[in-house]
């Protein structure tokens, strides 16, 4: 059996952690070549046990290793014959689900063609999909969820092995995870941490990750008053190795009689915007190009960064979005 494995590391001095375990006899690096001509030309590492072809590409921060695939030569490695593994670290525009739309990537085509096999990194998705042309590419997921919402979807790690180009998912269960959720609707702080309390009551939790999720309007009280202390504590007592909570989508009866005082937010907005429309003179631009203008504008400016886009990304992203709504405007 052949293990492969993309590691993501990055060293301004070019020195790396990988230098380090390829002298220690640990790792084979497998990003090896030369430059010629400004243009990169990879080698392939032959692995004795099954004679796989194996070469690939680095990840560097904010994915900067794509002006190495643009740079790449890849005709020597797709008229290469025999068994052939491709490494990266890199999303794939065509591959990343929804949820990561805004993770930087590059284009399939980057790739060279006709691997038999291609062992993805960065993107923290459990995923094998054969291409035409290409071949299998699979991204395994962590070796360990990073945050709640990974914990909550995979609940663990896990690496593909394939063999006999069949391939199947390992899951590494370091910790057992037990996960709850609670509707908070008409329920008051005390009611809720009694339900989470008696949810427990009878469970084993020794070497246990323990996700709780709170979503909906409390009857009474404030999200702050639910005993979160107590609960921790007892879940604890009980040998939880760890208790993490997401308590964002709960909210306060109080607080949305207040809100809702002129119906809803929408109404609220509506009322400001055409209460002040036509005191900034904008030429060639009428009310009602006015008050699109404006509701286009906001909800661009009220968007949130996304998990794994940068700063700069970000950035870039909501000032090309305004660009385009001022020019199609004015």
């Amino acid at each position: 059996m052949l293990e492969t494995c993309s590691i993501h590391h990055y060293s301004p001095s070019g020195k790396t952690i990988l230098d380090v375990l390829e002298e220690a006899g640990l790792f084979v690096n497998v990003f090896k070549g030369t430059v010629e001509n400004g243009k990169l030309k990879l080698n392939f590492t032959i692995d004795k046990k099954t004679n796989a072809k194996i070469t690939g590409m680095l990840g560097k921060r904010d994915a900067l290793e794509k002006t190495y695939y643009e740079k790449l030569v890849t005709e020597h490695l797709e008229k290469e014959n025999g068994y052939k593994i491709f490494l990266f670290h890199s999303g794939i525009d065509e591959l990343k689900p929804k949820e990561m739309e805004n993770i930087i990537s590059q284009p399939l085509s980057l790739l060279p063609k006709g691997f038999d096999y291609y062992a993805g990194g960065h993107m923290h998705i459990v995923d094998d999909k054969q291409i035409e042309g290409y071949g299998r590419i699979a991204y395994p997921g962590p070796l360990f969820p990073n945050s709640f919402a990974e914990l909550e979807k995979l609940e663990r790690g896990g690496f593909f092995i394939v063999e006999d180009n069949n391939v199947r998912w390992e899951p590494i269960q370091i910790y057992n995870i037990e996960k709850l959720s609670v509707d908070c609707n008409h329920k008051t702080p005390e009611e809720i941490k009694t339900e989470i309390l008696k949810h427990f009551k009878n469970k084993e939790l020794n070497n246990t990750i323990v996700l709780i999720r709170l979503g909906g309007i409390l009857e009474s009280g404030k999200p702050s008053d639910i005993d979160f202390k107590e609960i921790f504590n007892a879940l604890y007592e009980k040998s939880a190795y760890f208790v993490m909570k997401s308590s964002h989508a709960v909210s306060s009866k109080e607080f949305e009689e207040i809100k809702t005082d002129a119906r809803n937010v929408e109404d609220v907005e509506e009322f400001l915007i055409k209460e002040h429309l036509g005191q900034i003179k904008l030429e060639n631009l009428s009310l009602e190009k006015e008050e699109e203008l404006i509701k286009n504008m906001m909800k661009i400016l009220s968007t949130e960064k996304q998990e794994g886009e940068t700063v700069p990304d970000f950035e870039r992203r909501v000032k090309e979005e305004v660009g385009r709504v001022l020019e199609l405007e004015l």
